[in-house]
């Protein structure tokens, strides 16, 4: 994730601090291998809300956040 218009970051140190401060949890996957823009999703409880898609899908983030 970047704020609208910066470079995308490829790795979790890379993250603007300011969006870093504004979220609850970040799930570090390691490097990115490039291509589609972040997958950005709201959680509250068991509902995800996808705010932007991208290669995650709600489906993938429901589980992870289950499990």
């Amino acid at each position: 994730a970047n704020p609208s218009g910066g470079p995308p970051p490829a790795r979790v140190e890379e993250l603007d601090p300011a969006l870093v401060a504004q979220v609850d949890h970040i799930l570090d996957g390691g490097p990115t291998p490039g291509g589609l823009p972040s997958t950005v999703a709201q959680l509250d409880g068991a509902e995800v809300r996808v705010l932007r898609a991208g290669p995650v899908s709600a489906a993938d983030i429901a589980a992870a956040a289950a499990g």
